[in-house]
Order: structure tokens, then C-alpha cells, then sequence
């Protein structure tokens, strides 16, 4: 799967890694700014595919009340990758004046 996985990176990157071999050093720090680059595309795919929070127009509350979707938030997180954006869920506690944030 290793050698699968590779093969197809080097075809997707070929100009990349063409200009490799020059300078170890330097090969390395290439090799390790592509892989940051499609970790941190993959960690915002992953992000991107999920239901950011949203439940339902209304869900019960802890208080026993109900919690209405207000809307949607974007926030930068740092990542190992580096900066990606996470979208959060906002409710407001009917009644009560309580706002809470879902991921």
C-alpha cells in the first residue's frame, strides 16, 4: 500500500520531484513542504465533509428547554499542517439567553 500511495504522489507531483537531487538538504525540505501541503488539503477535506455541528432547526437542551440554531461560524485553527477553517454550529438556549457553540 506504502509503494501504491507513493508512485501515485510521485506521478501528481512529477515536475516536483523532477527537480530533485541537487542537494540532500534541500531535497528534504521539498519532500517535507509537498507533504505539509497535502496534509493540510486532506485535514480541510476531512473538516469540510462533516456536519459542522448542525443537528436540527431545535434540540433538547440541558435545562430541559430546547436550543434553536442561530447560524453558522468560521474560525481559523492553527493545525500541524498549519491554518485550516473550521465552520461551528451556534444555538441559542430558547428562553434562557444562553448561546453555545458546537464543532
Amino acid at each position: 500500500m506504502n509503494k501504491e500511495i507513493v508512485s501515485q504522489l510521485e506521478r501528481l507531483l512529477k515536475q516536483e520531484v523532477r527537480d530533485l537531487g541537487a542537494n540532500f538538504a534541500e531535497d528534504e525540505q521539498a519532500v517535507m513542504q509537498m507533504m505539509m501541503s497535502l496534509g493540510k488539503g486532506l485535514l480541510q477535506r476531512v473538516v469540510d465533509s462533516g456536519t459542522n455541528g448542525y443537528q436540527g432547526s431545535s434540540i433538547p437542551c440541558e435545562c430541559g428547554g430546547s436550543m434553536k440554531f442561530v447560524q453558522h461560524r468560521t474560525k481559523d485553527i492553527h493545525t500541524l499542517f498549519g491554518w485550516i477553517k473550521l465552520i461551528t454550529t451556534v444555538l441559542n438556549a430558547i428562553g434562557v439567553g444562553f448561546a453555545a457553540c458546537l464543532a
